[in-house]
Order: structure tokens, then C-alpha cells, then sequence
């Protein structure tokens, strides 16, 4: 039986947490020479604000290069959004797992939009919800995964953006796999659809035949929908990012 090889690395635990070490204000205000054009000491992180947006790096070439080991390098704010990007000479870099986060309220709600650098096992899109009044106690409502095996994308969402549904589904061209949670029912009930036919499992009986039938190799959606019962570990409160970002850029 073929089985999506990158759910061992799902399963494995590559979004665990990491310890984070807070750099010192040197590391903060300052880049190595050496990793930029290969010289000696270091050069001055400095800050600019451009068309409602905030860069953070240093000059080189004539140029701002996006770069901070401290704070988010780039920050764009636009309306009730503000989009916060981390980079590290010049290149995205993770800030607890995430390059990138998106805040935005709407009806009394907060939403991040979380992004990761592309590899296997890792969802690259995340979507956080919590209420406005208590940004920590926010909870995963979404994933996508576009790296998981040639050109399968993966999406599994929880109550998203307030509605009721509860599913997982595969995408490979033409052919998808839905998994879904029947509230009248109380069962999950699987969809298959394709170029050749459209079959209907109710309780997705006979889900690991129809995988192979369908996909050539199984797909086990109930593992992703579970994931999105797992702790944030990154910033889910925008003020607590602000006020590092203005500590550096005063």
C-alpha cells in the first residue's frame, strides 16, 4: 500500500515548539559584514518609513536590504490590516516557525494569516481566529498544505471565518478527495470526484480503496483536520510585536 510518505514527517513533529533566545540590542542594531559582501565588523541596522509601511536593514549596493534578527523587517499596514514579514539579510526567516503574519479584524473577530517557508510535513498557510477582547485564547480554524506530494494541495478548516463546516480535502488536478463532519448525522462522510466518475462513501466506508483507486496511494485527511487542535506557539496579540517594533525603530 502506498501511503502519502510525507505524513511521517506530519506525524513526526515538525512544527514542535522551539526555544527561543531573546539577541542581544548589538545583534539587533548592527549586520555582519561578513555575510553580506564578505568583509570585516559589521554595519548599522536602521529603519525607514515608506507609503504606510516600515523597512528594517541595512545599505548595500545603494540599496535598503530587508533585514532584522529582532523584530519584523518589513511592516505594511493597511486599513484594520497590518502585515508583519521577517527577514534576515535579505532572505525570509522563521520567527517562532512563521515568516509572516497578517492581523486583520472583522466583526469583532481577529484573524492571522500565518505563512511558513514551503517544505514537506509543514502547513505554509495557517489561519488563526480569536475575539478581539482576547487575542491569546485564539485557535487554529484552518491550514493549507501545497508541498506534500507533486502537485497535491491539502486544506483542512474548523468553523472557519464563522461558518459550521468541519472538513479536510485533497486536490490533485482534476481529481479531490473531501472528507466531512455530517452534523445531522454525526458521522464523517467522504467525496470523491474526477474526470472518470464521482462516488459518495457514506461514513467514508472503504476510504483507504477509494484513495488508491482515485489517488494511486492513500491519503489520511482525518490526521490534517486533527491538526488544527494544536497550540499556536507564535504571537497571536499585534501589540506585543508593535511595541518591540518601536523599541527599535525610535
Amino acid at each position: 500500500m502506498r501511503v502519502l510518505i510525507s505524513i511521517l514527517f506530519f506525524v513526526s513533529g515538525c512544527q514542535t515548539e522551539s526555544t527561543t533566545t531573546v539577541p542581544s540590542d548589538f545583534i539587533c542594531d548592527n549586520a555582519e559584514n561578513r555575510l553580506i559582501d564578505g568583509s570585516e565588523g559589521f554595519r548599522e541596522v536602521i529603519s525607514t518609513e515608506y507609503g504606510g509601511a516600515i523597512y528594517i536593514g541595512y545599505s548595500h549596493q545603494g540599496e535598503l536590504v530587508p533585514h532584522s534578527e529582532c523584530v519584523p523587517a518589513v511592516t505594511i499596514i493597511s486599513g484594520t490590516e497590518t502585515h508583519f514579514q521577517w527577514f534576515e539579510y535579505g532572505q525570509p526567516a522563521a520567527k517562532d516557525g512563521v515568516v509572516s503574519l497578517a492581523f486583520s479584524i472583522k466583526n469583532e473577530r481577529q484573524r492571522i494569516v500565518a505563512t511558513r517557508i514551503h517544505q514537506k510535513g509543514v502547513a505554509n498557510e495557517e489561519y488563526v481566529e480569536s475575539d478581539i477582547h482576547t487575542p491569546d485564547i485564539a485557535r487554529i480554524t484552518k491550514r493549507v498544505w501545497t508541498e506534500e506530494f507533486n502537485n497535491l494541495v491539502i486544506t483542512a478548516e474548523d468553523r472557519f471565518d464563522g461558518s459550521s463546516k468541519r472538513s479536510s480535502e485533497a486536490t490533485l488536478g482534476f481529481t479531490s478527495k473531501t472528507r466531512y463532519w455530517n452534523e445531522n448525522t454525526l458521522q464523517w462522510n467522504c467525496y470523491y470526484v474526477s474526470n472518470i466518475g464521482n462516488i459518495f462513501s457514506l461514513n467514508c466506508a472503504s476510504e483507504t480503496e477509494l484513495d488508491i483507486e482515485y489517488f494511486g496511494f492513500t491519503i489520511p485527511l482525518s490526521i490534517y483536520f486533527e491538526s488544527l487542535t494544536e497550540e499556536v506557539h507564535y504571537e497571536t496579540n499585534p501589540d506585543v510585536i508593535n511595541r518591540d517594533l518601536e523599541r527599535h525603530t525610535q
